[in-house]
């Protein structure tokens, strides 16, 4: 019988469908970002995440298209799989405290060498324009939140490319938890970031404070 695979996403635990354990020589899901894959060519990261953001997008494309990606199953899929992982008061809504919890945990993800301060200033200003002054965050409010993220970051304009960045997010933010055949629960975080993207992101950081 496969083993039972759960994910713990801001801290709490998920189940999962059972799901069988690839062998050793079977091709493991790749959850890198565009920015955190080798170049074959020169063996360097790509672009720096935070360099993919395309200043211009609003300008180059047509609000209609734009939208309608909004509406795209692949990305209403993934979102609904966030709203499902965030605790909602008797309303059915989202308070600040728990939006703050995941921020963080988006924040280590996509800025690993973020400061606490830098991470905690973040949210509660993120927190100001997502929730557009509500004491209280709706479903809606954050679908739009979690797009614009797509939205800035996906290095193609598609459906199925802002799809596939949002469930990546979604696994880095969780940890997997599996049962070994002795029975004993056997988690596996997130990978680490590597030094030379810390050290990326240590300089570029630097750079904007002495800029």
């Amino acid at each position: 019988m496969p083993p039972v695979e759960h994910s713990v996403a801001f801290g709490r635990a998920q189940v999962a469908q059972p799901r069988r354990k690839k062998d050793d020589d079977e091709d493991v899901e790749d959850l890198r970002f565009t920015f955190e894959r080798t170049s074959a060519k020169d063996g360097q990261d790509a672009t720096p995440y935070w360099q993919q953001g395309n200043e211009s997008f609003d300008r180059t494309l047509p609000t209609a298209e734009r939208n309608a990606l909004k509406q795209h199953p692949k990305v209403l899929q993934e979102l609904e799989r966030f709203w499902t992982v965030y605790r909602k008061d008797a309303s059915g809504r989202i308070s600040k405290q728990e939006y703050l919890n995941a921020h963080s945990k988006f924040a280590q993800v996509l800025i690993p060498d973020i400061s606490v301060e830098d991470a905690l200033q973040s949210g509660e200003e993120d927190w100001i324009e997502d929730a557009e002054g509500s004491e209280t965050m709706s479903k809606q409010q954050l679908f739009r939140c979690l797009f614009e993220l797509a939205d800035l970051y996906t290095t193609r304009i598609d459906g199925d490319a802002y799809a596939l960045w949002l469930s990546r997010l979604f696994k880095r933010v969780t940890v997997s938890l599996s049962r070994a055949p002795n029975g004993a629960v056997v988690e596996t975080p997130p990978e680490a970031p590597s030094p030379q993207r810390l050290q990326e992101l240590h300089n570029f950081r630097e750079g904007r404070r002495n800029g």
